[in-house]
């Protein structure tokens, strides 16, 4: 899968599998997930740091507002269910939640590249590069501190990831279309090539040398960088 793929595809693909086809594949023995993303899969992170949501979200499923840009579940929320965990809680909220097996990063309007807007323009402070720094230097670091300081109670440990989860887990990415759509918009204004290539570049660098260096875990990137680059291009 090349990487412009993997960003914009990447859950077209897996809603693309059935129900009755996901129960009759093997059993995944992941210990957590670990989601970052932008509105697709924010289960509550804008909602939390800025203002609610208001109907119609979560109406279907929730029958209220459930910190989703959604009336119902996000396709995050049934990755979750098929692995038994509970829905994941948005990193950022304060009230309700628990990390035992997981957490989501994601954040409605989030971008792979540095924005230029405030939460009143239309934007976000958390990036890709800010989501990434929260789990490794903030998540990641203060869990394992408080998992270890807990000693033998299991109530409280079990709201904290095991340290040695981290390498096991699960790491889902739903990213790139508010990137794509800002390319867009400025067609004609820079050059779409030199865009498509940053956002690629930022991309793998947050991916392989950021979260790659700091779990253990051996991310594998690969794409066609001419088809990538140009077929897109052209389009824009």
């Amino acid at each position: 899968m090349d990487v412009i793929g993997g960003i914009i595809v990447f859950w077209f693909v897996m809603s693309g599998v059935k129900s009755e086809e996901m129960d009759s594949l093997p059993s995944c023995d992941f210990p957590a997930i670990f989601n970052f993303g932008d509105s697709n899969s924010d289960t509550g992170c804008m909602a939390a740091a800025f203002y609610p949501m208001a109907s119609p979200s979560g109406e279907t499923f929730f029958h209220e507002p459930a910190g989703r840009a959604s009336d119902g579940r996000l396709i995050i929320d049934f990755i979750a269910k098929q692995l038994g965990f509970p829905l994941l809680s948005a990193y950022v909220d304060s009230i309700g939640t628990s990390y035992g097996h997981g957490a989501n990063f994601a954040a409605g309007s989030s971008t792979i590249r540095r924005q230029n807007r405030t939460f009143f323009d239309g934007g976000t402070p958390f990036t890709l590069e800010i989501q990434t720094a929260q789990f490794i230097h903030q998540f990641k670091a203060r869990t394992a501190k408080f998992f270890n300081q807990t000693g033998n109670n299991p109530a409280c440990r079990r709201q904290y990831p095991k340290p040695e989860d981290f390498p096991k887990a699960i790491y889902t990415m739903d990213i790139g279309q508010n990137d794509i759509a800002a390319a867009i918009n400025r067609a004609g204004q820079e050059d779409s090539h030199a865009v498509i290539s940053d956002i690629v570049q930022q991309f793998a660098t947050q991916v392989q040398d950021e979260l790659g260096a700091n779990t253990e875990f051996n991310f594998q990137l690969k794409w066609q960088k001419n088809l990538t680059h140009k077929s897109f291009a052209k389009r824009i």
